[in-house]
C-alpha cells in the first residue's frame, strides 16, 4: 500500500505541496522565521516571510468573517 493511501490523503501529494503544508503548520505553531528557514533548508529568510505573511492574511480573513468586517 502506498504512503498516500495509508495516510488518508485523497488527492495526489506532490513534494512541493507537502513542504508548503509543513511550513504553514510550523508558522501556525508560532515557529520563528529563522527556525523555519533552518528546518526547511533555506539559505535566507525570504521564503519564510512569504509563509508568515500568507498565514497572517488568512488569519485576518477569518477574523473578518467572524466579526463581520470590523
Amino acid at each position: 500500500m502506498r504512503i498516500r493511501e495509508r495516510s488518508g490523503l485523497l488527492k495526489p501529494a506532490y513534494p512541493h505541496c507537502l513542504r508548503a503544508s509543513f511550513a504553514i503548520k510550523m508558522v501556525e505553531g508560532n515557529m520563528s522565521a529563522p527556525g523555519l528557514a533552518y528546518v526547511m533548508g533555506w539559505s535566507g529568510l525570504r521564503p519564510a516571510e512569504f509563509y508568515i505573511q500568507s498565514s497572517m492574511r488568512r488569519a485576518h480573513q477569518e477574523q473578518k468573517a467572524i466579526l463581520g468586517g470590523v
